[in-house]
């Protein structure tokens, strides 16, 4: 059975969160998500399918970009689901971030409105990015389509830093592909370098299909992550996700101490952090809400 580990989710209460950023969606998801969500899209993939069944051993939430960031370490420092396997908290980038201790990964938003353009070329996000390379701590980029020649710049200045490109650097369509090839070929020269193969558009077979390939041809399976982000199964079902990964990857039999280092889109080792001793093992993401004008 294909073991699974969903490197990128989000969990949220708007009852208890301040989320400012749901008022511009269409309010589809602009309600609460705990892990018990989650839990049963798998199962119910897994009855579905029998024969493709999956083995979902937990997954890596990411931050949900809320206007109570103090709020949010509280939460998750008191959740204590076993499947919460590890997280990506919400940090500015730089030599006197601060971040929770349990924090396995760190993730500022750039895609956002209040992220200035050129901000992950100033001098105090690389200085952070080097120091996070010096702890051994992951990044999560979310970045603008038309900023990841930026991103690509900063990642070459600090090629020791392990960093994960959330949602193919956020491509959308055929246009925005073409114009971030070169970016993305940079960005998968670079060893520490993953993507999350997530956040895109799915009903254009065509868009799907070349997207993949490029993926593959910058990155390799090695360091391509599967992720469903949870919530957007409500926009695209699982067995979609899933399925559509394992058509376009190959798949190799996991072992019982890792993670399949082949299986790009299903499971894969990425240097995030120790999900359990004494095997370190690595871990990343894919989501599906594009379409409903927003990403994280």
């Amino acid at each position: 059975m294909q073991r699974i580990i969903d490197s990128h989710f989000h969990i949220w209460d708007p009852s208890v969160q301040p989320l400012s950023w749901l008022d511009g969606t269409d309010g589809s998801i602009t309600r609460r998500y705990d892990m018990d969500c989650f839990k049963r899209a798998y199962a119910s993939y897994n009855e579905q399918h029998p024969d493709a069944a999956v083995n979902f051993i937990g997954g890596v939430y990411v931050e949900v970009d809320t206007d109570d960031t103090s709020l949010e370490d509280r939460l998750l420092s008191e959740n204590h689901d076993p499947l919460l396997l590890a997280t990506s908290m919400r940090s500015t980038v730089g030599p006197a971030m601060r971040m929770p201790l349990y924090a396995h990964g760190v993730r500022e938003p750039l895609h956002t409105p209040a992220s200035p353009r050129g901000r992950c070329l100033q001098d105090d996000f690389i200085r952070g990015l080097q120091l996070m390379a010096d702890k051994n701590m992951p990044f999560d980029a979310c970045v603008r389509v038309d900023e990841l020649d930026d991103f690509a710049q900063a990642c070459e200045q600090v090629p020791e830093a392990t960093v994960i490109v959330d949602h193919m650097g956020n491509i959308f369509d055929l246009h925005n592909l073409e114009s971030s090839s070169d970016a993305l070929h940079r960005l998968g020269e670079l060893p520490n370098v993953y993507v999350k193969v997530s956040g895109y558009p799915t009903d254009d077979p065509r868009f799907v299909s070349t997207l993949l390939d490029l993926a593959q041809a910058a990155f390799s399976n090695k360091r391509l992550l599967y992720a469903s982000i949870g919530l957007s199964l409500a926009y695209t079902p699982i067995s979609t996700v899933i399925c559509q990964s394992c058509s376009t990857v190959s798949r190799e039999t996991t072992t019982s101490s890792s993670i399949t280092r082949g299986t790009p889109t299903i499971s894969s080792k990425g240097k995030y952090h120790d999900l359990q001793h004494p095997v370190r093992r690595r871990v990343l993401p894919l989501h599906h809400h594009h379409e409903r004008g927003w990403n994280h």
